[in-house]
């Protein structure tokens, strides 16, 4: 096929930030520049009306399109006129299989075998394909990091950045009504999880004296509801701004999602670095709208059942932020970390590496291709059985625990480094960006995307 003639049908779920599939939308921002550099685009979020509409279009005009969808393949859309790709994110090594008949859509290698070819993130998730009995062409091709967070100014001791969102911030102020919704409205396998998670993992690795308080506030916690604020229906964040200094940990995630495994991180920082006042761990959420405070209310609940006294700081903010507003806060963080279970990608990690932050996270699943003791603390971890929902869908796979003592020493660790090693951090900060740029930038991931399309396309 000339390359004159290339176009290309991009399909993908409509964006809504903490839903189920919205880093869909993301990635194919991500990969906006090097679809249109290879043909003339149109992008569709409902494919089942609009991909066929648009093939047509384009061949009207003389070009041979490409469909090239990106979801998940229970919810792919194949194209009846055209060659159809799929980029696909899957972080377990056995793929999605439903045992019933009733939609088969759900049986993964299936679906996987009619797509003409395979675009993944991770050789973790292609070597899941493979291992399915999936034949079909598949080639790994990083999401590639926007230029900007290669130019994020890199992170010194005496920086103080201010970020204009409001913000939660813990130990909260005594007068603040900051418990927006009684705990008894929480999910209650939700609840189930928190009380078992406490029992099972947490409990046996502290000291006796702080067993004994995380026993009590169980109690309290569990034995009755939080009693709802007269008057606050949604939550109010005790602070109009947050202002940044000293050691600033970052980490985005969607915190209902359940890799994600932000439990761990709060509990582990509290426990590494609660006597330090200039000590912060900034969460993210990856929620909007009414998602929103289900999920403050989430975390704070988890925070009442752990904290103890602290002099640390723990700051949560939701919504949607601009990307000025997000490289503003990675520019304000020291350190990314994550104690994820798994992942098919971690946009986050990897936009902050590129920004020269290192980071504290497991290697396990995609963080293999990218992630090594160079450009931050490698978490241990080992696989463990798991029963996962994806879409809907419960079924039984693995995934990793990480090691709860090892992420408290590390946290402790980074802390010690970023103040009494400035070259050290300096040195590890120049790798993690290096390390990025030669693994995801624009320019290194366009000639193996370029070769990816041009096979999926035919020519």
């Amino acid at each position: 096929m000339e390359r004159r003639n290339r176009a290309v049908v991009v399909s993908h779920p409509s964006p809504a930030l903490g839903r189920d599939n919205y880093s869909y939308s993301f990635v194919v921002r991500q990969f906006r520049p090097l679809l249109v550099r290879w043909g003339q685009t149109r992008e569709v979020d409902q494919p089942e009306s609009r991909v066929e509409f648009s093939v047509r279009h384009f061949r009207q005009a003389g070009l041979e399109p490409l469909h090239v969808g990106f979801s998940p393949l229970h919810r792919a859309y194949l194209s009846r006129q055209a060659r159809n790709a799929a980029f696909v994110f899957w972080e377990y090594p056995d793929l999605l299989q439903r045992q019933t008949e009733d939609d088969l859509r759900y049986d993964w290698a299936r679906m996987a075998k009619r797509f003409d070819r395979l675009f993944t993130a991770s050789t973790f998730t292609r070597e899941a394909f493979r291992r399915a009995g999936v034949r079909t062409p598949i080639d790994v091709i990083p999401v590639p990091i926007a230029p900007q967070w290669f130019e994020v100014p890199l992170w010194h001791a005496e920086q103080a950045i201010t970020l204009e969102v409001p913000a939660f911030v813990y130990p909260l102020p005594p007068d603040t009504p900051h418990i927006a919704l009684p705990y008894a409205t929480l999910d209650r396998s939700l609840r189930g999880r928190l009380k078992a998670f406490y029992r099972q993992r947490v409990l046996p690795l502290l000291p006796e004296a702080l067993q004994q308080r995380v026993r009590r506030a169980m109690r309290s916690l569990f034995g009755q509801p939080i009693p709802q604020i007269a008057g606050v229906e949604t939550p109010v964040p005790s602070q109009p701004r947050l202002d940044l200094s000293g050691v600033v940990y970052l980490h985005l995630c969607n915190p209902y999602d359940e890799r994600k495994n932000w439990q761990d991180l709060v509990a582990a920082f509290l426990e590494a670095l609660g006597d330090c006042p200039d000590a912060t761990l900034v969460i993210k959420l990856v929620a909007d709208g009414a998602l929103l405070p289900h999920a403050v209310n989430a975390v704070n609940t988890f925070y009442l059942a752990v904290a103890r006294e602290h002099h640390c700081r723990i700051a949560l903010v939701g919504g949607y932020l601009s990307d000025k507003q997000m490289q503003t806060l990675v520019q304000a963080s020291t350190y990314y970390t994550t104690a994820t279970r798994a992942e098919g990608a971690n946009l986050p990690l990897m936009d902050a590496l590129a920004a020269g932050r290192p980071a504290i996270s497991p290697r396990h699943t995609s963080m293999l291709d990218y992630f090594t003791a160079d450009v931050g603390w490698v978490v241990p971890s080992e696989e463990e059985p798991a029963a996962v929902t994806v879409g809907g869908e419960r079924f039984l796979s693995r995934w990793h625990r990480v090691d709860f003592a090892a992420l408290v020493q590390q946290f402790r660790a980074s802390y010690e480094l970023a103040l009494r090693s400035p070259d050290r951090y300096a040195a590890m900060a120049h790798a993690a960006r290096q390390q990025m740029r030669e693994y995801a930038s624009l320019d290194r991931v366009w000639p193996a995307f370029r070769d990816a399309l041009d096979a999926a396309a035919g020519g």
